[in-house]
């Protein structure tokens, strides 16, 4: 992905983002739709969190849109109704379902699919509904398909809602996608994740990589259509999510280092990160009574890290249970007419591990200086696509170790920098 596409795909993203924040207005079935779509893919996304948003008084449950905006809160969590007003929503929803769903005008929730799919999903999860209202709702979802609307947006939302209340829908929105509008695509992206068992987010879950590509084509080829909030957030979570899938996908495709050198490393990572556990852990021997001396009764003889020595004794001591070939002390080629000799190479992996331990007269600036000649040695070493640089620091002198990590992790081709510093004081 080029850099002048993604700098695109960002601005369509933060433009979706900008548009999200205009339109929002609660209560609505729009605004409900968006906290609902987000909470499904355990995302936030660029709106006021669920507790901002209040309950509908009770009269304003007898109109669908708010009806709607409190299914959906519902749907995310049944707690968000305040003590006693499930009865209130049940009796609105009744009341509703009583009424002609499919008027000569359609100026009805059975035509706003939005609403539709927000009382769907307050009915699910309302435990006071009565088994003749969900009887009710069931029979307006059915004639769906011969008298609702007829585009795919609405045929996706109503295929959500008639799979939430256990009606059979067979209106699918499929291939080929290059035709669909970016709204339809995404809602296709969201369903795919977020509901994929139901049968019209089926086209999504088999054809997902089809289906990113249209969508990715269409958002670079045509200005999506931020008609209204429902849209605006579905858009923006899908194109962001598809962006982001396809950049690892590229990056996991095109990184030289090989699966035994990346899953070698992640263990590596979480073996540097623990390590003060263990350090500390290893220092509460088991009692040994028959120690005569009493001042040292019950204390074992035990390793203690008091300079890097140690922590090398001991690193070394578990990455041999953890890998097959761990080589110390090899040497590592001439740089600044100099030689060095690194700590550990774990040769299959192609991972060199070197250590520091931070001490009173080593400052974080003497550090980074020592780790940036050890890089430069490593980095023309036959064996070498991954350093790991490890710094032990239970004393928390490194002022700042993010900016040392950060600073010092990076990837230059195939050869690879980590640094860790462990554990984190500031």
């Amino acid at each position: 992905m080029s850099d002048f596409i993604a700098a695109s795909f960002a601005k369509q993203i933060s433009e979706l983002e900008e548009a999200i924040r205009a339109q929002w207005t609660w209560p609505s079935p729009e605004a409900g739709f968006a906290l609902h779509l987000y909470a499904t893919v355990a995302e936030v996304g660029p709106l006021p969190g669920v507790q901002q948003c209040a309950w509908p008084d009770s009269i304003a449950l007898r109109h669908p849109q708010q009806l709607a905006a409190a299914g959906y809160l519902l749907a995310i969590d049944p707690s968000n109704a305040p003590s006693g007003e499930l009865a209130e929503w049940a009796a609105a929803l009744d009341h509703l379902t009583k009424k002609d769903a499919f008027p000569l005008d359609r100026q009805s929730f059975a035509h706003r699919p939005m609403e539709l799919l927000g009382i769907a999903n307050g009915a699910a999860r309302c435990s006071v509904v009565t088994a003749q209202t969900q009887a009710e709702l069931r029979a307006i979802v059915r004639q769906l398909p011969a008298r609702g609307n007829q585009d795919q947006w609405s045929a996706g939302l109503y295929g959500i809602a008639s799979y939430l209340l256990g009606v059979p829908w067979s209106h699918d929105v499929s291939p080929p996608f290059d035709a669909l509008p970016i709204d339809v695509l995404a809602m296709l992206k969201w369903m795919a994740i977020a509901h994929p068992a139901a049968p019209v987010a089926q086209s999504g879950v088999t054809n997902c990589s089809q289906l990113d590509l249209a969508l990715l084509k269409a958002a670079a080829t045509r200005v999506p259509d931020a008609r209204d909030l429902g849209s605006s957030a579905v858009v923006h979570y899908s194109l962001r999510r598809s962006v982001l899938e396809r950049v690892q996908s590229a990056v996991e495709q095109a990184w030289q280092i090989n699966k035994a050198s990346r899953d070698g490393l992640a263990l590596v990572e979480q073996i540097c990160r623990r390590f003060p556990l263990f350090a500390r852990q290893i220092q509460n021997r088991r009692r040994d009574v028959s120690i005569p001396n009493s001042k040292d009764k019950g204390k074992r003889p035990t390793i203690e890290m008091k300079d890097e020595y140690d922590v090398q004794d001991a690193l070394f001591a578990i990455l041999r249970v953890h890998f097959d070939d761990v080589r110390s002390e090899e040497w590592a080629p001439s740089y600044g007419g100099s030689h060095t000799r690194m700590d550990f190479l774990l040769k299959r992996e192609r991972i060199v591990v070197e250590t520091k331990m931070m001490r009173p007269s080593l400052a974080q600036a003497g550090l980074v200086d020592e780790l940036v000649i050890d890089k430069e040695h490593y980095r023309h070493h036959p064996d070498c696509q991954t350093l790991v640089c490890f710094v032990y620091d239970p004393a928390g002198r490194c002022r700042n170790p993010a900016a040392v990590e950060g600073d010092l992790s990076v990837t230059d081709g195939a050869f690879r920098v980590v640094a860790i510093v462990s554990p984190k004081g500031v």
